[in-house]
């Protein structure tokens, strides 16, 4: 199965994205702004070949 390819990683688009990563499929989140990516790494997600940041906790 080919990856669903979520745009935007941001709350929505993590929430999206782990829904359909937890139901079994491939997911490939997309973000042109790194900032957003925000409120996934606050729950634990990373993006592959970006060095995880300081928490927000």
């Amino acid at each position: 199965m080919d990856a669903f390819h979520v745009v935007g990683a941001g709350g929505i688009g993590c929430a999206v994205g782990h829904v359909l990563a937890r139901a079994g499929a491939r997911v490939r989140p997309l973000e042109a702004t790194l900032t957003q990516t925000a409120p996934g790494a606050y729950a634990g997600n990373v993006v592959v070949g970006l060095a995880p940041g300081p928490s927000a906790r």
